[in-house]
């Protein structure tokens, strides 16, 4: 796994490759955190070829303690 933290705009961007995964359509994942809020805001999930994008929008997110 190869995983980098950054930012880009008005984002930090945690992001993840997975090799080792069965699952061929998933091999980058993004996760979006807004540097105001610090909240997550949205996934985005690449698959091995960056063809195709699955974008997981959060309206709602709880963290329990």
């Amino acid at each position: 796994n190869d995983s980098k933290c950054y930012e880009e705009k008005n984002y930090i961007i945690l992001e993840t490759s997975v090799t080792n995964v069965k699952n061929k359509y998933i091999y980058t994942k993004k996760i979006y955190v807004k540097k105001e809020t610090g909240k997550i805001e949205k996934m985005e999930l690449l698959d091995s070829k960056q063809k195709g994008t699955i974008y997981i929008l959060y309206n709602e997110i709880e963290l329990s303690k």
